[in-house]
């Protein structure tokens, strides 16, 4: 009876194509050998997850002590980010988040790793814009969670200085990142600094990147926005990080208005599904917000003045309704009475009227229904946003090719 072959082992060469353990991984990363895309995919589908996660660690780990005594690892944020753009999985990036942040008392890891990222360029040269935009990507999701622990965690008075000055260091570096043309890099630093707004920071850096490249990428998401595949990703990427805008300066306020008037002439249907789906976002998860609110209602005003000027009819009837979610908000009496002193027509007059006086948005509708038009074509399934985690949501709406976790 013939024995069962047992299948060979590959013999491991001190690169990282031949690579199968954590253990071996190190030799690599001891001998500065840099992995290669192809190389990252193939090991990664011979791994589990597990694997996988202690691959992470080794990096960290390997990063850590490389800091600690001085020695420059520019080599292995290299293959991190290689490794992370293979390999996007939620967990492994917050493993990594909290091993550069909660473990270090001396905020040395995020600062080193700031200027690695910034300042790294990339042996693959094929993919060495993508991979760059991604770095980009994990350090604004390093930012963001430098900010969110220093709010969390109860620190004496030294880590919170400490805390303070890695968010700056991190900061001044992705503003210095602001002078990247790749979609990628700019929605990444969008995201960044509305999110950082959020957790009350400075309002003036994204008011910085609102007047630089505010309306290309405005423009670029509201587009993908009437895009089949990227409908969702757009919904929730919009819904996340235009509010905090909203607080901005007047001239953050007149780009975001171009975009607005726009998209909404261009694709005045399925524009006014967004702005619906929007003004009920801004009244229940911005109700305490009044500026936020009270800026948005101005906005919708400004287009309804528009439709009267171009005497669209449908679309002043559909801005009435949108403007109707924001009924029982303080600052809406005062915005109308404004807008009641403009001249127009008796029949947009008579709509305003209506709008105050209506009891409800079902007997509104009714009051002002011979105004409706027909709606043609496709409606956007813009009920269900996406779950996608932020940095993939930048990625795949910048074009980053990047594979699907697993």
């Amino acid at each position: 009876m013939n024995k069962p072959t047992t299948p060979k082992k590959t013999k491991f060469s001190g690169k990282w194509k031949s690579c199968t353990t954590p253990d071996e991984a190190h030799i690599c990363l001891a001998t500065g050998v840099i992995m290669t895309s192809t190389e990252a995919r193939k090991i990664g589908k011979k791994w589990d997850d597990q694997t996988r996660m202690e691959l992470v660690e080794v990096f960290v780990e390997v990063f850590c002590k490389r800091i600690a005594i001085g020695i420059g690892s520019g080599d292995v944020i290299e293959n991190l980010v290689i490794w992370l753009f293979q390999h996007p999985m939620g967990p492994h990036i917050d493993h990594l988040l909290v091993k550069l942040v909660q473990e270090d008392v001396t905020g040395n890891r995020a600062c080193q790793f700031s200027d690695i990222v910034i300042g790294l360029e990339y042996q693959e040269h094929s993919h060495s814009e993508e991979h760059f935009a991604y770095s980009i990507a994990l350090l604004c999701e390093l930012g963001l969670y430098l900010m969110q622990a220093h709010q969390s965690e109860t620190l004496d008075v030294h880590q919170t200085s400490i805390r303070k000055e890695s968010v700056k260091h991190v900061t001044t570096h992705l503003i210095s990142a602001s002078n990247q043309s790749h979609m990628s890099i700019r929605l990444s630093l969008w995201h960044y600094f509305s999110k950082a707004v959020g957790l009350h920071y400075s309002q003036q850096d994204l008011d910085r990147i609102m007047c630089r490249f505010g309306h290309t990428i405005i423009d670029y998401v509201f587009m993908r926005l009437f895009d089949k595949k990227s409908e969702n990703i757009s919904l929730t990427f919009l819904l996340e990080n235009l509010p905090l805008a909203l607080n901005g300066s007047a001239e953050s306020q007149a780009i975001l208005h171009e975009s607005l008037k726009s998209h909404l002439l261009k694709q005045t249907d399925r524009f006014v599904l967004f702005l619906q789906q929007f003004t009920d976002h801004i009244t229940v998860k911005f109700h305490s917000q009044r500026e936020i609110g009270e800026t948005w209602l101005k906005h919708l005003v400004a287009l309804f003045q528009i439709a009267i000027e171009l005497n669209h009819r449908h679309l002043a009837r559909d801005l009435i309704l949108i403007m109707y979610k924001t009924r029982q908000e303080i600052y809406f009496e005062p915005i109308i009475k404004l807008l009641e002193k403009i001249h127009m027509k008796p029949i947009y007059q008579e709509m305003l009227t209506k709008l105050k006086d209506a009891e409800s948005l079902q007997k509104l509708e009714s009051k002002i229904h011979n105004f409706k038009a027909p709606k043609r074509g496709r409606k956007p399934s813009f009920s269900n946003p996406s779950q996608i985690h932020s940095l993939g949501q930048v990625a795949l709406l910048g074009g980053l090719d990047i594979p699907k976790a697993g």
